[in-house]
């Protein structure tokens, strides 16, 4: 919206659009031109990166699968929970301790056996 590629005037209309086919929802009320609604979020005001959500998230549950196969459970990743595992919460604290000694990857090698993103652990906490 704010590289100068949509006039001012289209802002509103244009934000929109590509709210309802990127995200997939729609403005809650009818807006004119006299709003601005990118403005209002912090990110696109300043031009702030949004891809650290996506990778966040993804590995998120990169973790959670990880620590979860090593406190064995077995059923479903979504009814996993790791909170009586002595085994998952020492690696979880030996990934912490690693703070910013070393570089991410090599905490999400310690946890997960793998250097690189994988969003299968995301498929799986979700599957039917």
């Amino acid at each position: 919206v704010f590289k100068g590629e949509i006039p001012k005037e289209q802002w509103m209309q244009k934000w929109w659009e590509m709210k309802r086919d990127i995200v997939g929802v729609v403005e809650p009320l009818p807006h004119d031109e006299t709003y601005c609604d990118p403005a209002a979020l912090f990110h696109v005001a300043n031009d702030y990166s949004f891809i650290r959500y996506y990778t966040r998230t993804i590995y998120q549950f990169q973790f959670q699968e990880a620590l979860c196969q090593i406190a064995k459970h077995e059923g479903p990743l979504y009814k996993c929970d790791i909170s009586n595992s002595s085994e998952a919460g020492q690696k979880l604290h030996e990934m912490l301790s690693l703070g910013r000694s070393k570089p991410w990857t090599f905490a999400l090698e310690r946890v997960v056996g793998a250097k690189t993103m994988d969003v299968r652990p995301l498929l799986n906490y979700f599957e039917p």
